[in-house]
């Protein structure tokens, strides 16, 4: 599955035509992901992961492919693209 992950945090919705402007283009599919936490604290991070999580795994089974992943948490991203490679993305089973 090839996948990308954007965060948007500052706005709390990226709406319609909007939507467009921040999809890589060669994504086919986007998924917003969100926890609803009213901060990002650690247990908010953590309640975002989770929910990226459960969202790759219903991604995957569903067998989509070209899906960018849209979050708020920004944290969760940033840590996310440190271990970002082609490698895990394309390539994971």
């Amino acid at each position: 599955m090839e996948a990308h992950l954007q965060s948007h945090a500052g706005s709390t919705e990226v709406r319609g035509a909007n939507i467009q402007k921040v999809l890589p283009d060669d994504s086919i599919y986007y998924c917003k992901v969100d926890a609803s936490w009213k901060n990002a604290n650690e247990v908010g991070v953590e309640a975002e992961a989770q929910a990226l999580l459960m969202a790759v795994q219903q991604i995957r089974r569903l067998g989509y492919k070209q899906v960018t992943f849209l979050s708020d948490c920004k944290p969760m991203v940033k840590e996310l693209d440190q271990w970002k490679t082609v490698t895990t993305i394309k390539d994971s089973p």
